[in-house]
């Protein structure tokens, strides 16, 4: 993916169909409901202009790991919790 800038995204149609229109963005943030984890984006200083994290819950609605994205400036890799 190119330079990301959160304030000039829209979905495609086919992202709309992907993820059954659960797609929530504003000026800085994204958010796709992939089903079993939610992966939210956002615009930061990495080079490739934005952070990606895909977060996992439980049943019961709490975070139980966050996976970051290579090339993200926040971390990379599994975290848990």
């Amino acid at each position: 993916m190119g330079y990301f800038n959160a304030k000039d995204y829209f979905p495609t149609l086919q992202e709309w169909m992907r993820y059954d229109h659960d797609i929530a963005w504003d000026g800085n943030t994204i958010m796709k409901n992939h089903g079993d984890y939610v992966q939210v984006m956002f615009s930061s200083s990495a080079a490739k202009g934005h952070d990606t994290y895909d977060m996992y819950h439980d049943d019961r609605g709490h975070l139980i790991k966050v996976f970051g994205h290579p090339g993200n400036k926040g971390f990379e890799g599994w975290k848990y919790y």
